[in-house]
């Protein structure tokens, strides 16, 4: 009985917010080129990331990890990482007024962090925790992509109360998890909600029919 009113809820959010955008031929073709801009993105991320590692020089000091001691946050910045990456992935299917702007908008400021980490050739901080990543080499510093990917939802996501200050709130956990837990610098994670907004405005000027999608009711 609960499945059969489960799947009769389903149904109903199907009709009523779902169907309208999946059989809109304008829309699906948004969407398809966004995933392919995306999947793209995340393809050239291993190999610009290997180039700055080879590049990357000596260990520099650090205002902020220089006095305080390393804790072991592993746990948050892989595990519970993964875990909200792939809810970044599924979320926006379930508000697909917002699905082309977001696969355009991460996948701009992924090939923008594809750019920055290559342009000062910084080694990784004192007692750097590796991990393992395909597209995470140890000289892939500035920006922080944790902070910066999880903010942007935030601003995506931002007519949605709960998910905006989910999203804030997790974009604010990882900064401390990356700093404590010497994965970054703290100019990476002070800087990454900046060039998430940078990146997020950007491309509310450039793709207004996408973005207009999204403050439909």
């Amino acid at each position: 009985m609960k499945m059969k009113i489960f799947w009769l809820y389903i149904k109903k959010y199907y009709n009523t917010r779902l169907r309208s955008y999946y059989t809109d031929a304008n829309f699906l073709t948004l969407s398809i080129i966004g995933f392919i801009f995306l999947k793209i993105s995340f393809f050239v991320t291993e190999p610009f990331s290997w180039l700055a590692t080879l590049h990357a020089s000596n260990t520099v000091t650090d205002s902020v990890t220089d006095y305080i001691p390393y804790i072991d946050t592993s746990f948050i910045h892989i595990t519970v990482s993964n875990l909200v990456y792939y809810f970044r992935l599924a979320i926006p299917f379930i508000f697909p007024e917002l699905l082309p702007f977001s696969l355009f908008t991460t996948g701009v400021l992924i090939c923008l962090r594809d750019i920055t980490i290559n342009l000062t050739h910084i080694g990784p901080p004192a007692m750097y925790t590796t991990f393992s990543s395909s597209v995470m080499t140890g000289g892939d510093l500035f920006f922080s992509g944790h902070v910066a990917n999880v903010f942007l939802f935030g601003l995506i996501f931002y007519k949605h109360k709960i998910l905006r200050n989910m999203f804030f709130v997790l974009s604010f956990v990882f900064a401390i998890s990356a700093v404590v837990g010497r994965y970054h610098y703290s100019i990476d994670v002070v800087a990454a909600p900046f060039f998430a907004y940078g990146v997020f405005s950007f491309m509310k000027k450039i793709l207004p029919v996408e973005y207009s999608m999204r403050k439909k009711k």
